[in-house]
């Protein structure tokens, strides 16, 4: 097209071609380990990888970074108009080594592990360079309701590798910066306290519950010591103590228990806002899927959510609205956190 320079205060003609920025798009990947045996869950990342590679085309620029924590290393693949840039950033390795005994991370006097705020900066330098173009994040790890377990750390070592609750409360503008209005995290894992799961099943296990709609002044009532659970190890559970301290009560194990399915479901609201996905999610006003509470992930082969805690996943879609996806992890999001936050008693 024609343009215009003005030199001295006289006019000069040019041609130039009109520039138009690409817009860019950002995945993450991220693989914590199995610190039992020791071995990546990077081949569940690279699956998806294949699955994204098949969304790059010529009018964006695609990035992906793969964060494999095991080997130590950051690769950011970058496409544009079949042009492919890769680069590799190497931290320390872990090995068997780091696991001496009881399974938990030994950090043998090295400092340069990839850890949860090499990940959070990855994410805030997305955020920073290309503001809200971050469209998925996937964690594959063994998690629990504090977060995802990328190598089984204290919190108090040195080197913290897992991500926990707390660090939302510094990190979550880090993903409400990076993350695209359709964006969303998802982190691939567990959510299974024995206890919920034992309050859950044992809560069902009575006449006037169902998968279908129930008022909310129905009356469950259980007998003296429904809620009384010892496991297989012979270990004596609290359900009891769980209901009081989210209800606000003071129920005797070995008496008479009413509850109204409206506090059911207010127990079930509290769990699910107890989590590190709502938290972040909350805080930062992003989409994350995420296990349900009380629900555990079938790791071999592809990370769904166990069929044995189906009627934990159902319980939440049915009673709650939770919307499920395709492998029947949750939707974390501000509406429904800010939802079961309103409810009352």
């Amino acid at each position: 097209m024609a343009g215009h320079n003005v030199v001295f205060g006289q006019v000069e003609n040019f041609d130039r071609e009109q520039v138009v920025k690409k817009p860019v798009k950002h995945y993450v990947l991220v693989s914590g380990l199995d610190y039992h045996d020791i071995w990546s869950f990077n081949s569940y990342a690279l699956d998806e990888k294949k699955r994204i590679d098949g969304l790059a085309n010529d009018l964006e620029i695609q990035i992906i970074y793969v964060i494999d924590i095991l080997p130590g290393t950051i690769t950011k693949i970058e496409k544009d108009e079949g042009a492919v840039t890769e680069t590799v950033t190497q931290y320390d390795e872990i090995t068997k080594s780091n696991y001496p005994s009881h399974h938990t991370f030994d950090d043998l006097g090295k400092t340069n592990y990839i850890t949860k705020n090499t990940i959070y900066d990855v994410v805030l330098e997305i955020g920073t360079t290309h503001p809200k173009s971050l469209m998925e994040m996937h964690i594959f790890s063994h998690a629990y309701w504090n977060g995802p377990i990328l190598a089984n750390t204290y919190s108090t070592g040195a080197v913290d590798i897992d991500m926990r609750i707390d660090d939302t409360t510094s990190v979550s503008s880090n993903f409400t910066i990076a993350m695209n209005s359709i964006g969303y995290l998802k982190i691939w894992g567990c959510s299974f306290p024995i206890a919920a799961n034992a309050l859950f099943s044992r809560i069902r296990r009575n006449s006037n519950y169902s998968s279908s709609l129930i008022e909310d002044d129905v009356v469950f009532s259980y007998p003296p010591d429904h809620f009384n659970f010892v496991t297989s190890s012979g270990e004596s559970l609290d359900l009891v103590g769980i209901l009081n301290d989210r209800l606000g009560k003071s129920f005797n194990v070995t008496s008479k228990i009413d509850l109204t399915f409206k506090e059911i479901k207010l127990l079930a609201a509290k769990e699910f806002n107890g989590v590190y996905a709502a938290f972040l999610a909350y805080r930062a006003g992003i989409n994350v899927y995420a296990a349900l509470p009380a629900t555990y992930a079938e790791i071999t082969p592809s990370f769904v959510i166990s069929s044995n805690t189906m009627q934990n996943v159902n319980f939440y879609k049915n009673h709650l609205n939770v919307t499920v996806d395709a492998g029947d992890y949750g939707l974390y999001d501000k509406t429904t956190i800010q939802g079961f936050i309103d409810m009352n008693p």
